[in-house]
């Protein structure tokens, strides 16, 4: 598989004049050209009773990055001019096992490393050269077991760990001087999950879950802000959910899904966040639930998969939900649906 693109914006921020002027500032005008692309190569053999996946991929983007002063809409003089580089290369392995009539085992390995580099064309008093590069590796291990109770109904266990780099619109700005962030670190967590499948003759797929999510470390550092985005932290989430599902086969060609969901995220520290319409500082207590996440939601889905081009309808609700870390702020529940058809 291979693939590529082109990308190009450009956006004009509402930023008084005088802050723009800073000698770190980027401008309120950003202007980027981005190309990527990638390839990958996989593999799958089976030897009696192993079944085995590998793969090879390696992706790729080029950023021409530009800020300008935004003096009430019209460009003004050039504030920001970098290249900037990013490159990512994963091998994996992926392994079935039946090693009884009921009893599979699955394992896993993922080695990833990921490449920022930025190249720095912009240097004036008060803004010195910021080019630099930084390098995330990781490890990643997956297993899992699953037993196949009776022709109808499965239980499974899973346990992996993840990976995740900050992009590079989260390193673009820096809380204080000018260039790329490269002193955020890349997010590590570890994730648990215990289910049962179950189809009843004549009637539906039923499926519940429970997971636990722990992630180890956060990419963000305590009280990091970023410039016109919200703010971020580095504390320690958890969570804890559980889900209810069903698929069946209606007639006709219809398919139905349904599912609830409970989760609960919390953080399992202390920190200090900055409300970004006020500036100000505010503490925010260990057990605080994830702005991030709703504790409830509920959706649904029903479509005519066997015919190509059918219409298709989804409906979902969620409870309200925090808009900020101290969790003062709640966005509404809602109910939503859409109906469309596939071209």
């Amino acid at each position: 598989m291979v693939y590529g693109g082109y990308r190009s914006i450009e956006q004009f921020l509402a930023i008084p004049v005088a802050t723009q002027n800073a000698a770190t500032h980027s401008g309120g005008i950003v202007d980027l050209d981005r190309n990527y692309g990638g390839t990958a190569l996989r593999y799958f053999g089976t030897f009696g009773g192993l079944r085995l996946a590998a793969g090879l991929e390696y992706d790729l983007m080029n950023e021409k990055r530009k800020g300008f002063i935004n003096n009430n809409g019209v460009g003004g003089a050039l504030k920001r001019d970098e290249d900037n580089k990013v490159d990512s290369t994963g091998f994996y392995g992926q392994a079935e096992w039946w090693f009884a009539p009921s009893w599979a085992l699955h394992g896993g390995l993922r080695r990833s490393s990921v490449r920022f580099s930025s190249e720095d064309h912009f240097i004036a008093a008060g803004n010195p050269n910021d080019s630099g590069a930084k390098t995330y590796h990781a490890t990643t291990p997956l297993a899992g077991l699953l037993f196949r109770a009776s022709e109808t109904t499965s239980v499974y266990a899973n346990y992996g760990h993840g990976f995740e780099t900050p992009t590079f619109l989260e390193i673009a700005y820096t809380n204080s001087g000018s260039g790329l962030d490269f002193d955020l670190e890349a997010s590590r967590s570890r994730h648990a999950e215990l289910g049962i499948k179950h189809v009843a003759p004549g009637a539906a797929l039923q499926r519940c879950r429970v997971r636990r999510g722990h992630r180890e470390r956060d990419r963000r550092r305590p009280e990091h802000r970023r410039p016109r985005r919200p703010s971020r932290t580095s504390a320690i989430p958890s969570a804890r959910g559980f889900e209810l599902g069903a698929d069946k086969a209606l007639g006709g060609g219809f398919d139905a899904r349904v599912a609830w969901t409970y989760l609960k995220a919390v953080f399992e520290e202390g920190f200090n966040t900055v409300i970004t319409t006020t500036n100000a500082v505010v503490a925010v207590p260990r057990a605080r639930r994830s702005r991030a996440r709703r504790k409830t939601s509920s959706t649904a889905n029903c479509a005519t998969s066997r015919r190509p081009g059918s219409p298709r309808w989804r409906g979902c609700t969620a409870r309200a939900s925090a808009t900020n870390d101290p969790n003062d702020e709640f966005a509404d529940a809602y109910t939503a649906s859409s109906t469309w058809s596939p071209a």
